[in-house]
């Protein structure tokens, strides 16, 4: 009597391909924090992840498409979309505020954290400075909505027009704001989180917070 076929199990095969590409992000962030990002090949990231050139360049298909999606995985990864989450469904314009400070802070402190040691050994890096310009268009694109719900709840800002409100919000959470407060004059992280949370409420909808 023939034994039944075996039935293929996906998922094994999904959670191996999983570990792989956490390894190759890994490896690619030790590596590009070591010497930078344009003298690291795609060989040499294979190699520090256990892995084959082959299966690096399937997954990434380049150097560039790698760093994107390493800078994606720290910045936008799982924090940043519990966050997200959190957002989607509030129509309380002054809490989306307070949930775009939070989910601001968490950014900067994620990408000080991890992302420091690569951006100082790859200041100049032209592949960086794109991948850094491509996250500020992912970054307003992803305040339109809440933009639009603090635009229509206050009619104080007809005047000043929609995209005159998603510019301040974009400013307001840019990264310059937390460079020069936490990173050079010494507020805690969580200091920052409040004062822009009131800020962008007291300027947004004229409110003490």
């Amino acid at each position: 009597m023939r034994s039944p076929p075996r039935r293929y199990d996906a998922s094994k095969r999904q959670e191996k391909a999983a570990q792989a590409r956490r390894r190759i992000l890994a490896a690619a962030a030790t590596l590009f924090s070591d010497k930078g990002i344009d003298p690291v090949t795609l060989a040499q990231v294979a190699t520090k992840a256990r892995v084959s050139s082959a299966s690096v360049y399937a997954q990434f298909r380049s150097k560039a498409g790698l760093l994107e999606a390493l800078i994606h995985s720290i910045l936008l990864g799982q924090d940043y979309q519990a966050a997200a989450a959190r957002v989607d469904g509030v129509d309380d314009p002054a809490e989306a505020l307070r949930i775009t400070a939070s989910m601001a802070c968490g950014v900067y402190q994620r990408e000080h954290k991890e992302l420091g040691l690569i951006r100082a050994a790859a200041a100049y890096s032209p592949a960086l400075r794109k991948i850094e310009a491509g996250l500020e268009t992912v970054r307003w694109d992803l305040q339109k909505e809440r933009a639009r719900l603090v635009y229509r709840s206050n009619p104080a800002l007809k005047a000043w027009g929609l995209k005159r409100v998603r510019d301040v919000i974009w400013m307001f959470t840019g990264r310059d704001f937390y460079r020069m407060l936490v990173l050079e004059k010494g507020w805690t992280p969580q200091t920052y989180e409040r004062w822009l949370a009131q800020s962008l409420i007291q300027i947004l909808l004229n409110q003490g917070g």
